[in-house]
């Protein structure tokens, strides 16, 4: 059972980093055609016409029809997630940007002013902004009263929270030490915590923002709620060859960067 989970497990992480590659070679493409205008255009003569164009793929993109079953409330290392990569066939997964918790009603309302949903999964990734200014005491009340907004607002939905990812501006010790008071609180909430254990600070690009080619590691821990991946202890022909296209994946991404 532990390999067949890690192999399902990597062969969704290599969906995700195909998704990934393709969207930053769309944006190499796009970049190089536009510097090649703007390479190619006359010596101005005092007179501009701007021109609004759409982005990379836009105009190939087609409606999603899929009703809407998984939600994430997430601060900006949403940034470089695909929602696409989130979710299962015909469940489809959108994101709604936090910075701070005590911003979930406002976010949540004004998102459903204009779009009316009704997930069966929700996952809060807000509070580590928080960390900023509050102490834990009051980060945790803050992700109470976010959950008792978002349990009010959809009753029969699974709720579970992300925990405080690493930082560079704090230890390994209080890191732990909050995420392990966010535990006790969620357990009498009868919520579950999602658990970031791929992710060190080796993922970040400053204090607290992942890095871009590292972003699919907190994908992949809210589609999969965080199961940690156990290790392979044999490797049949099949799975070697998932695990050999994971490793060339990530080789191609750090390329690209």
């Amino acid at each position: 059972m532990a390999e067949e989970h890690e192999l399902e497990f990597m062969k969704a992480e290599n969906e995700i980093l195909k998704g990934r590659i393709q969207s930053l070679e769309n944006l190499v493409k796009d970049l190089s055609v536009r510097v090649k205008k703007l390479e190619d255009r006359p010596k101005s003569t005092g007179n501009f016409e701007f021109v609004s164009r759409p982005g990379p793929g836009v105009s190939e993109k087609k409606e999603d029809n899929r009703v809407v079953t998984g939600l994430v409330i997430s601060d900006s290392n949403r940034k470089h997630i695909s929602p696409a990569g989130l979710s299962f066939g015909e469940r489809k997964t959108i994101i709604y940007g936090c910075g701070v918790l005590e911003n979930t009603k406002e976010v949540i309302d004004d998102k459903n002013k204009t779009r009316k949903i009704n997930p069966d999964n929700i996952i809060l990734s807000v509070g580590t902004n928080n960390w900023d200014n509050d102490t834990s005491e009051q980060l945790i009340d803050k992700m109470k009263v976010s959950l008792e907004y978002i349990k009010c607002k959809w009753p029969e939905a699974e709720i579970k929270v992300s925990e405080i990812l690493p930082r560079n501006d704090k230890s390994f010790d209080e890191v732990k030490e909050i995420n392990n008071q966010i535990e006790v609180a969620m357990k009498e909430m009868n919520i579950k915590v999602i658990k970031h254990q791929r992710i060190t600070k080796d993922d970040l690009s400053d204090n607290k923002h992942l890095k871009v080619g590292s972003a699919y590691k907190l994908a992949l821990d809210w589609k999969f709620n965080g199961n940690p991946k156990t290790s392979w202890t044999r490797k049949r022909k099949s799975e070697l060859s998932v695990y050999q296209e994971n490793l060339l994946l990530k080789r191609k991404i750090a390329e690209l960067f």
